[in-house]
């Protein structure tokens, strides 16, 4: 295995024009740490999900950022640290109130609970600076 323990690092405009460079990049780190096309794609749409929820419910800003930290942990697994600028949003907590039927409860959040089904593991905390999304994410 070609795995690196450095984390890398890269920041992005909150714009969805910029979904596609964001996701390749990781992409590219995921493989570079030794994750399996499986587990890359399965990191790449979660990643999507969040970061599309960044652009069209953060309250971006016209110099909003992403910032993504990615690294291997000692058990294998990936961490992917994602921070924006945005206004205050819990999307752990917010997947908790998706039904999915309108009548029963809210429609939406779809995508979050697709990127914490695609995780082992989805926190979230609020921090002086935005919002701070950390997902770790299994080779398999």
């Amino acid at each position: 295995m070609n795995a690196s323990p450095k984390s890398r690092r890269a920041e992005f405009t909150c714009d969805l024009r910029e979904v596609r460079n964001a996701t390749l990049w990781v992409e590219r780190q995921a493989r570079d740490l030794g994750f399996d096309d499986k587990a890359v794609s399965r990191m790449a749409v979660a990643f999507e999900e969040l970061f599309a929820n960044s652009v069209h419910h953060g309250g971006a800003l016209p110099d909003a950022s992403v910032r993504l930290q990615i690294q291997r942990e000692q058990d294998g697994s990936i961490r992917l640290d994602f921070r924006d600028n945005g206004i205050h949003f819990d999307p752990v907590a917010d997947a908790d109130r998706v039904t999915g039927d309108p009548v029963a409860g809210a429609v939406g959040g779809v995508g979050v609970r697709l990127a914490i089904n695609l995780s082992s593991a989805m926190t979230y905390t609020r921090e002086s600076d935005g919002n701070h999304v950390s997902l770790v994410f299994q080779n398999r």
